[in-house]
């Protein structure tokens, strides 16, 4: 939806062409762009895009609502040229799209957030990219790679205030996404990184659970339930000790990775689409995080072991860009150091190994029991861990 005003800018195609040309390193087309405008859009041929995607080079655009650092790799000209059916990548104009959402507040505190005592910070921004050939238009809605956005923060809140950026949803709801508050030029600025388009808000929630307060795992259930990655078992509990069952982890790591963890359909035939978990089981078959059985199950409410979660923590840790890739020499160096390291089936050593070896897992003073249920404690430090060490949050 358009905003109060918009700012159309057109790169000169020639004037791009002859940068490209003539420039043999280029990594970042960087543009500043200072008017206050509800929205600024930027647009390019997609010949210009593909000159750029084929340099490596980035399309970085800084605007007072919000900055936007792009890959050009990641707009797809190739495959937006192939729904249009043409190969005239010149005629093609991508616009990306940087702008203050229209929001209301109140309506959306009414119907969108029951069960959220979140506080909506400033003004949601909207990023979004879209392609133009003939008169048709083709949104990117999605990417192959985490992609980084930045909001500023409004005056007077304070860095500590902010909990994370999450996506409003069309129908009311929001996820996480990984995010952190970062000092630049002396201004605040909200790191976002991101798999989707969307409109972006900063919240705060602080969240605490008595039972943690003096549990080992305080800091990252509390970080995590903040950030609307974990629930609770009430206002004030969270059981750290409690088993997690297959289908709570999986919703867990996909609210982690930003994604959202509504909608989708299922091919486990024990999970059904009203099942409340079924959108992130889905979510996560489709980025290939998790796997059933070879019955066609999923097995949803069976509890789920460390070395389960291990190898859906590995998948994991490929989407958010880290070396998964493991040598023998990384297996056997990794379970060594464990007197039950033997015991970690053959195909699940390799997750295991990068898990150690990464710093997401520790293990324990009995070893790394690979076939003992994994606790909530225990999910919500890997799965923190997992987000730092792939520089998505701090």
């Amino acid at each position: 939806m358009a905003g109060k005003n918009e700012l159309m800018i057109t790169l000169d195609a020639a004037r791009m062409q002859d940068l490209l040309e003539k420039t043999e390193l280029i990594s970042v087309v960087s543009m500043l762009i200072s008017s206050d405008a509800d929205y600024i859009s930027v647009l390019l041929s997609g010949d210009i895009v593909k000159g750029m995607e084929e340099k490596h080079a980035a399309w970085e655009i800084r605007t007072p609502n919000g900055n936007y650092s792009l890959p050009s790799s990641e707009i797809g000209i190739d495959r937006i040229a192939a729904h249009f059916g043409t190969e005239a990548l010149q005629d093609i104009i991508v616009q990306v799209r940087i702008g203050r959402n229209s929001f209301d507040a109140e309506e959306w505190y009414e119907h969108g957030a029951v069960n959220r005592q979140v506080t909506i910070v400033g003004q949601p921004i909207e990023f979004l990219i879209t392609a133009t050939y003939k008169g048709s238009t083709e949104q990117v809605r999605t990417f192959a790679s985490y992609i980084k956005r930045e909001i500023p923060l409004p005056d007077g809140i304070e860095p500590n205030e902010i909990a994370t950026a999450v996506v409003l949803n069309e129908d009311g709801t929001i996820h996480h996404v990984p995010t952190y508050v970062r000092l630049k030029d002396g201004k605040h600025f909200a790191i976002i990184h991101s798999l989707t388009n969307s409109v972006y808000a900063l919240i705060k929630n602080r969240m605490t659970f008595t039972d943690v307060e003096e549990h080992w795992s305080k800091n990252a259930v509390n970080d995590l339930a903040s950030r609307l990655i974990v629930n609770g078992t009430d206002e004030t509990h969270y059981n750290p000790n409690g088993a997690v069952t297959r289908a709570e982890f999986a919703v867990i790591i996909v609210r982690a990775l930003g994604l959202s963890d509504k909608g989708g359909s299922s091919v486990f035939t024990d999970v059904q689409s009203g099942d409340w978990y079924a959108g992130a089981v889905s979510k996560a078959q489709e980025y290939g995080i998790l796997n059933g059985y070879e019955d066609g199950t999923f097995r949803p409410t069976t509890t789920i072991t460390r070395v389960e979660a291990m190898s859906i923590v590995l998948r994991a840790m490929k989407l958010t860009g880290l070396d998964t890739a493991a040598s023998t020499a990384d297996i056997e160096a990794a379970l060594s150091m464990f007197s039950d390291g033997e015991a970690v089936s053959e195909g699940a050593k390799p997750a295991v190994a990068m898990a150690i070896k990464s710093g997401i897992v520790s293990g324990t003073e009995a070893g790394l029991m690979p076939a003992s249920e994994i606790t909530r404690a225990e999910t919500a430090v890997i799965v923190q861990r997992m987000l730092r060490i792939a520089k998505l949050t701090e």
